[in-house]
């Protein structure tokens, strides 16, 4: 019998070598699933619903002040505004062409707002008020909203004072805060574009006095349009603060003062309750 050796041996330590690769592909790829799935699932599931959703702020109206008698001297008024979610803008930048054309102004000088009061990307970013009764700028927004994703009709609280004049130096005003002030202040839910008590009553109770910002989770579709209201939390207005001043002795007093003022001798006046020494009238 003849045995002959056959003419080609297979190459063991090839086969073994690719049967390696195959493993240490497989490997990785396990392992790639795996830390996609157990490490950053939690961070992509937020991810892929934050694509689906946003939420919209809306800001809480400042609680109102009043004299000692209960009379009316400070609320907040709800008045409409043009916003814009800085996000939405970003991905559409003919929307800012678009309306800067509705608002009469120049697309720098509308980046140039929203860059200075941007917050947050989803954060809307008011751009221009609604005179009361003008309807026609909402109406322009409405009829074009197809082509001007992100941009919002808002309904923000304005703050009211029932008389400039008597007791602004007591209530002080509020005006939006500061890039110094927000970055003081970020931490406890300013954002920019805020008002924040600055002056007087204002300033000295802005803690009291402010409110607590509620939102909108809304539905967009896949070029983040938005479709529908999915849940909502209310805004919480401000504590109402009640004065010691007397709204018709603080009248008396000022226009007591009023005549030697005018013939430039400058006076003052304050009254004071004997009882416990708060200040009726200053």
């Amino acid at each position: 019998m003849l045995i002959e050796a056959p003419d080609h041996l297979p190459d063991l330590r090839r086969v073994k070598a690719l049967y390696a690769v195959i493993l240490g592909l497989l490997a990785v790829i396990v392992m790639r699933l795996w830390f996609l799935q157990i490490v950053k699932g939690p961070e992509l599931a937020d991810q892929a619903q934050t694509q689906r959703t946003r939420r919209i702020r809306r800001v809480a109206a400042r609680g109102a002040l009043l004299d000692s008698r209960g009379v009316l001297l400070a609320t907040s008024h709800s008045h409409y505004v043009v916003s814009v979610v800085p996000e939405e803008i970003k991905k559409n930048p003919q929307t800012v062409i678009r309306l800067a054309q509705l608002l009469h102004t120049t697309a720098d000088d509308l980046n140039e707002l929203i860059k200075e009061n941007k917050s947050t990307p989803f954060d809307p970013v008011p751009v221009a008020p609604v005179p009361d009764g003008d309807l026609t700028l909402p109406s322009q927004v409405e009829e074009q909203k197809i082509d001007l994703p992100g941009v919002l009709i808002t309904k923000d609280p304005v703050r009211y004072y029932l008389d400039n004049r008597i007791c602004t130096h007591v209530l002080g005003v509020t005006r939006p805060i500061s890039e110094q002030g927000l970055n003081q202040l970020r931490s406890k839910g300013y954002r920019g574009g805020d008002y924040i008590g600055v002056e007087g009553i204002e300033k000295t109770y802005e803690r009291e006095l402010r409110g607590t910002d509620g939102g909108q989770m809304i539905a967009v579709d896949a070029r983040g349009r938005m479709q529908h209201n999915l849940d909502e939390v209310k805004p919480r207005p401000g504590n109402t603060v009640r004065l010691t001043i007397d709204s018709k002795l603080q009248r008396v007093a000022y226009d007591a003062l009023q005549e030697p003022l005018a013939h430039g001798h400058p006076g003052s006046a304050v009254a004071l309750d004997p009882t416990d020494g708060a200040v009726l009238a200053l």
